[in-house]
Order: structure tokens, then C-alpha cells, then sequence
């Protein structure tokens, strides 16, 4: 995997982005190594979802939006 962005205390933390050997990329906030606040997530066939993320996973609101 390859991180781009803030670290503090050894950890991803604040705005990033990390790319995955599947082709899957994250882009959006960190906190302690975890997909946490607002964030783009694309998928290896290029789906994306546009949202809030808790804990790595993200989280639905009234509209999910799935862009290709």
C-alpha cells in the first residue's frame, strides 16, 4: 500500500490519500490509522462512494452516491 499525506505520532492522521495494490484508493480524513470523517473511496472497477467514513467503515446516509 502506498500512504500520501499527514502523520502524527507514527500514524495516519489528518488528510490523506492511500492506494491499494487491488487498485482501490481512499482520499480523505485519517485518524489513527483509520478512515474517519469525510472521504472518497474508489473502487478497482471505479465506483466511488462520497461521504462520511466511522472507523474504516462509511457510513449511509439518505443518499449514497456511486459515480463510474
Amino acid at each position: 500500500m502506498i500512504y500520501t499525506g499527514a502523520f502524527q505520532n507514527d500514524k495516519m492522521n489528518g488528510e490523506g490519500k492511500l492506494e491499494h495494490p487491488s487498485g482501490s484508493v481512499y482520499e480523505g480524513d485519517f485518524v489513527n490509522n483509520q478512515f474517519h470523517g469525510s472521504g472518497i473511496y474508489t473502487w478497482p472497477n471505479g465506483s466511488t462512494y462520497m461521504g462520511p467514513f466511522v472507523e474504516n467503515r462509511f457510513v449511509l446516509q439518505t443518499s449514497l452516491h456511486m459515480f463510474r
